[in-house]
């Protein structure tokens, strides 16, 4: 089951917001149920969300990430690409934060993004900067 999952994940298939709840249960359940908070944002961080790692976005394990940076992209529009720039700790953060490098398509920097994958689910806000699909 993993398998298809990750080849559906990195093959950047569309996503329904139904079927990406059913992946998130799916990613939270084997990664051994539910951790961490249920919430957009990790209570006790602090600095810009997303962008500084003491407060991260919260997110439902590592993989759930290539769900999360399919639905951000600048307020324009323009698509992202993104690349795991490695793990660090941060102050009144639980666990490591991961940190994303973040391009658009032609190679324009758009900083970086960092995640704290040990959460119950994927948070529905956007770092500044960024706007997230499907959110009003």
């Amino acid at each position: 089951m993993t398998t298809v999952l990750l080849s559906l994940l990195f093959a950047r298939v569309p996503v329904s917001p139904d079927e990406q709840e059913r992946l998130t249960a799916r990613l939270v359940a084997e990664s051994g149920g539910p951790v961490g908070y249920d919430a957009d944002e990790i209570p006790g961080g602090t600095g810009p969300f997303g962008r500084v790692a003491s407060n991260p976005v919260p997110m439902a394990g590592i993989v759930s990430a290539e769900l999360y940076f399919r639905r951000l992209s600048p307020p324009d529009g323009r698509l992202l690409d993104w690349q795991r720039t490695g793990s660090r700790s941060a102050a009144r953060i639980d666990n490591p934060v991961d940190c994303y490098h973040l391009t658009d398509y032609s190679s324009k920097e758009l900083g970086e993004v960092y995640i704290s994958p040990y959460h119950q689910r994927i948070s529905n806000r956007a770092p500044e900067g960024f706007v997230l699909d499907g959110v009003d």
